[in-house]
């Protein structure tokens, strides 16, 4: 083969590999932006957990206080129950 035939493969064969082969500088560019995308999303679930434990707890509270309101009030009904059936069965003596 010629020298330029051959100059001439090489150089297309050179070509050809810079545009389809990564280098270890080109992988170590792309692990970086990952562990960076990483960290980032890490971030994003940490906030978002206490976000969500927040608003749970502000929830369990809002419930247990209607809760405890709801028995307060039967327990107010079942002593107006009591206290009218002492008077009912006063007068029905």
């Amino acid at each position: 083969m010629p020298d330029d035939v051959a100059r001439a493969h090489a150089e297309g064969l050179d070509q050809a590999l810079r545009e389809s082969v990564a280098t270890k500088s080109d992988l170590e560019k792309v692990e970086a932006s990952l562990r960076s995308d990483i960290t980032k999303v890490d971030a994003k679930i940490d906030v978002t957990g206490a976000d969500l434990r927040t608003e749970i707890a502000n929830s369990a509270n809002r419930l247990a206080a209607e809760f405890n309101a709801t028995i307060y009030k039967a327990i107010g009904v079942v002593g107006a129950m009591i206290a009218a059936s002492s008077v009912v069965a006063h007068f029905w003596k």
